[in-house]
């Protein structure tokens, strides 16, 4: 239906309105080929004031979905994204005022935690387009409760931004092995200059999907991976791609460190999109030392084939600023596509670079998987140490199910630990040397003892944020590491159908769930693996049925 002009024999919406009123009333209507029209028979104040009335309905429909179709909206930008394990990304929440003067902006967004965890939100250029100045009101994250929160104003000037623009960008990190979720926007607010809301803001979410190539060996990597430098270096590192017989047509990527240890001279095209001759072209090549963020996107012109050898992307020039220290070198937004435009997943391989010395071996912060009905303790490690320091770490976990009662010292002279927010879902642990020296090969951080309060079957993500890991050295060098997350599952052994007791009932669940019988597809894993052996097969069925019906040798489910 149109809205402006919606006509019968060429005349405008409104006036139709009043023809159809009258004509409604058996009045007769002549249209003369001059396009005047004319009324014949009579006429009466009420039917003129219906026809009125009915007008200015239409009149007030018409201003009301002329401002739908005016107001402002709030989006994640890119609306939808396939990402891979492990994976860093980063997404944007854009505005597009549509003629509203902005003045400030709040959002929440919401996430499935055990999918995506926030790395970092960082303020977009949205509010200061116009070079005014822009105050954080809120900016923080919970990882526990997948939900982010943002807010911002403008601040000197007394006129609002009509500009598109991003408000703010999140960067997540994918710890979920497969599925997906929803990136859903709540309590949104644009406000004028004058703080007053604006009404009717449209709001469109995003969503990611979490997918596991069975191209596993497709790999996109920074060469060297590790590289010490001084101060003054100037030095270079490749991004490299491992096809493994995937035909690449596209890529492109983000890449950041810290611009306080490493500045980009320049970013130059590799060969790898040409390796047989053909010609490609160059979709972004920018960086941002300010920022430390270097961008970079390549397609093959003229061509319908992709590239199937490994090669080098685009290689980066950096000078050394900083005086002691390092930075990772993090690859996020990382695009393979083939010759139909299809996304190729890939693994990606970070690097980092160290102010003097060569840096260690990488190490690993772990937490294991974990399973009680009660209480259950278990270690936070760092394995591959070398001359470990200290050490700083928070452990996020959904408070539903799990709390921590106690946190007892590990291998560190010194361990403090906060627990003041387990009712919230997570504690901090900082461990260091004193007198010893440095801790080398597997190091306990700490032992954590685990209270459960949630139901049976319920689990939690055991998920480490790491803030520092330096050695013992004078320089306290920061320490490469990569990170193994844990589960906390919440079920009484041998209670295979979850209903909370260990009997007969379970053998048979058991059983038809082994040999695939309908209705019977879905069982607590670790509760049906009762012989110790890891696998669940009908082995488990006999070892649980002796063990409830009281044979000797079979008191212990394992």
């Amino acid at each position: 239906m149109q809205t402006e002009r919606d006509t019968m024999a060429g005349y405008p919406r409104l006036h139709y309105a009043k023809l159809k009123v009258k004509m409604g009333m058996g009045m007769k209507m002549k249209i003369y080929e001059s396009g005047k029209y004319a009324w014949a028979g009579s006429r009466s104040i009420a039917l003129t004031l219906i026809a009125v009335i009915f007008t200015t309905v239409f009149l007030v429909q018409i201003t009301g979905a002329a401002s739908t179709i005016m107001s402002a909206t709030i989006s994640v930008e890119p609306s939808y994204q396939k990402v891979s394990p492990g994976e860093m990304f980063s997404m944007n929440i854009s505005i597009d005022p549509k003629g509203e003067e902005i003045y400030g902006a709040q959002y929440e967004l919401n996430f499935d935690p055990a999918i995506l965890q926030v790395v970092e939100q960082t303020k977009g250029d949205f509010l200061t387009q116009d070079g005014a100045s822009s105050i954080e009101v809120t900016n923080k994250f919970n990882n526990t409760a997948g939900r982010v929160e943002y807010g911002e104003t403008r601040m000197g000037v007394e006129n609002g931004v009509t500009g598109t623009g991003v408000l703010a960008s999140i960067t997540f990190r994918v710890v979920g092995a497969t599925g997906g979720t929803d990136l859903i926007l709540s309590n949104v607010t644009l406000s004028d200059p004058t703080a007053q809301p604006i009404p009717g803001v449209g709001v469109n979410n995003g969503a990611v999907t979490v997918e596991t190539s069975v191209n596993v060996n497709t790999t996109v990597s920074i060469e060297p991976k590790n590289t010490a430098t001084s101060p003054g270096d100037v030095f270079v590192i490749n991004v490299t791609i491992d096809p493994a017989e995937n035909e690449v047509y596209g890529a492109q990527y983000e890449l950041n460190f810290d611009p306080a240890i490493l500045q980009v001279i320049e970013q130059t095209k590799g060969d790898f999109l040409t390796q047989d001759g053909a010609s490609s072209i160059e979709v972004t090549n920018k960086f941002n030392n300010t920022a430390g963020r270097v961008e970079y996107g390549e397609t093959r012109m003229g061509v319908e084939n992709g590239v199937t050898g490994t090669g080098v992307l685009a290689s980066i020039t950096f000078r050394v600023v900083g005086a002691t220290g390092g930075t990772d070198l993090i690859l996020s937004n990382v695009t393979l596509s083939d010759p139909n435009a299809t996304r190729i997943d890939a693994l990606i391989n970070n690097g980092r670079v160290v102010i003097g010395g060569m840096p260690p071996c990488e190490a690993i912060i772990s937490i294991p998987n974990i399973t009680s009905t009660v209480t259950a303790s278990a270690p936070i490690e760092i394995k591959n140490a070398t001359n470990i320091g200290s050490c700083d770490l928070t452990l996020f976990f959904d408070p539903s199910v799990v709390r921590v009662s106690n946190v007892s010292g590990g291998d560190f002279d010194f361990i403090f630990s906060n627990l003041e927010n387990t009712t919230a879902g997570s504690i901090r642990i900082a461990a260091f040397q004193g007198p010893s020296a440095g801790l080398n090969d597997n190091v306990v951080v700490a032992n954590v003892t685990f209270m459960v309060v949630g139901s049976v079957g319920s689990s939690t993500p055991l998920t480490l944020d790491v803030t520092t890991l330096k050695d013992a050295s004078p320089a306290c060098n920061p320490i490469p590491y990569t990170i193994e997350n844990g589960k906390f599952t919440v079920f009484l052994n041998g209670d295979v159908n979850g209903d909370g007791v260990v009997d007969i009932a379970d053998c048979m669940y058991l059983a038809k769930h082994i040999l695939g019988v309908t209705g019977f597809e879905h069982i607590i894993e670790d509760a049906a693996e009762v012989n110790g052996d890891g696998v669940v097969d009908i082995a488990d069925c006999m070892y649980l049925a002796k063990h409830i019906i009281g044979i000797a040798g079979f008191e212990e489910l394992k």
